[in-house]
């Protein structure tokens, strides 16, 4: 599964980016765990899924919202979501790599300093929110079958 996120992310973001070498897992003794990329990806899929069934089977599923500016803003909705929890996450992680001196050593470069610009986090922020519009339109290609009121939104038969 770990490719599988990354390869989505790469294709809205930099692969070089230092966000990506962040994400990485170490346990107290310095080893490398895993990669924290699937918990993020399957979040943003999770949150997009119920987005998208809160706006085509309930508790929105109502013959107001079926216009098309209705899924934009569900849309912008989940986007902002997945956007500021990835933000949030990155963030707490920079910081808990910043306490631990085990794991600070494992990232610092060769001067011994520990920095990665805010445009990096944006960066990595702004992929989740594109990954997350590209699943909720897959949902919402699946769920408008389901639903009674939105059947057509956003496309008109």
């Amino acid at each position: 599964m770990n490719s599988f996120f990354i390869t989505i992310y790469r294709w809205f973001c930099d692969s070089s980016l230092d966000a990506f070498k962040y994400m990485k897992r170490i346990d107290v003794d310095g080893e490398m765990l895993s990669s924290m990329m699937p918990t993020i990806g399957w979040t943003a899929l999770i949150i997009s899924v119920l987005m998208a069934v809160a706006f085509y089977i309930w508790p929105i599923n109502h013959p107001r919202f079926k216009a098309w500016w209705a899924w934009m803003i569900m849309i912008a909705i989940n986007a902002a979501i997945n956007f500021g929890l990835t933000f949030a996450f990155l963030s707490n992680r920079i910081a808990s790599i910043k306490n631990n001196t085990i794991i600070f050593d494992e990232f610092a470069d060769t001067n011994g300093n520990f920095s990665i610009a805010m445009i990096n986090q944006i960066s990595l922020a702004t992929a989740n929110a594109c990954v997350s519009i590209l699943f909720f339109c897959g949902a919402s290609l699946i769920l408008t079958w389901f639903s009674s009121n939105c059947k057509y939104s956003p496309f008109r038969a």
